[in-house]
């Protein structure tokens, strides 16, 4: 009998602890600065898409969601990129590697053709000999991808960055004087607006991070994350987007706004969707983790 009530004492007992801290502790909204008539240059923001591309097909999607993002978001101090990798190989180098770079160049520069008043990037890497998978890949992977982006702005540092290779003088050929960083996967939506509103709410001086001289965080965040939902288009797709989507699904995503244990402690968990402080983020995590140990960067961060 205590086995067959062990799970439901354990939600009952949830549920009350809960009610009982949403109602001594309600939750606190961040105050936010108005960015509706552009960010301004101290806030400069980045948009990025951390994504493997394995083929030809793989490019035209990821092209046309990062101009979506950007004609939804216009602003000239919010730029727009992508970050990519090619898929583990046996080799540095494969025959349709070259191929494949000269696509994503040739997709970037027809998008800045098309909105020439925007910074659009295409940031990729060379594989890296990793002994531990016993094969050549992007070091560290998507993590990987956005610990490089965070010394390339922050220090200058290019890690595994081959691409862009334009002059030094060139704006458009490096990602220096971004603040803020907004990480999206693929297949994720920037509402119109969005990329300001957020910018708004990590610039704004009770929300920046402050420090002690031991380095320890003592006030504000380096990671903020808005609402996340699943679109309602897709969650009737099939009976497997039905059961884990939206409100009445157990999806994680549906659920990452405001829990009861974000409002207690003034932390929450981050699902690899929102924006981050590059240099907050960059101090916080350098030289804190070992190579080969992160599986899944999210919860980490």
């Amino acid at each position: 009998m205590l086995i067959a009530f062990l799970a439901p004492a354990i939600v009952a007992a949830e549920t009350l602890v809960h009610y009982a801290i949403t109602n001594v502790v309600p939750p606190r909204k961040l105050p936010k600065l108005d960015f509706s008539d552009g960010v301004p240059d101290d806030a400069r923001t980045l948009v990025v898409i951390p994504t493997l591309v394995s083929s030809e097909h793989d490019i035209p999607p990821l092209f046309g969601q990062l101009e979506r993002h950007a004609v939804g978001n216009a602003d000239p101090n919010i730029g727009f990129a992508v970050l990519t990798d090619f898929p583990d190989a046996p080799e540095r180098d494969l025959p349709a590697d070259d191929s494949l770079l000269a696509s994503l160049e040739a997709h970037l520069d027809a998008l800045r053709g098309r909105h020439p008043g925007t910074r659009f990037y295409l940031m990729h890497r060379e594989r890296r000999w990793n002994p531990s998978e016993g094969c050549w890949m992007g070091w560290e992977r998507k993590r990987g991808k956005l610990v490089e982006l965070n010394a390339w702005i922050d220090r200058g540092e290019r890690g595994s960055f081959v691409r862009p290779e334009g002059r030094p003088d060139d704006p458009a050929a490096g990602p220096a004087g971004y603040a803020f960083v907004i990480t999206l996967d693929t297949d994720t939506v920037l509402p119109p607006g969005a990329a300001a509103r957020l910018a708004g709410t990590i610039a704004h001086p009770l929300v920046r991070p402050r420090f002690t001289e031991g380095g320890r965080l003592r006030h504000g965040y380096t990671v903020l994350q808005p609402r996340v939902d699943i679109l309602p288009t897709h969650e009737s797709r099939s009976l497997f987007s039905r059961v884990f989507a939206g409100g009445s699904g157990v999806d994680l995503y549906a659920r990452a706004v405001s829990d009861p244990y974000m409002d207690l402690f003034e932390e929450g968990i981050f699902v690899g969707k929102g924006i981050y402080d590059v240099s907050a983020v960059a101090r916080v995590q350098r030289g804190k983790v070992p190579e080969n140990a992160i599986l899944s960067h999210d919860l980490f961060e």
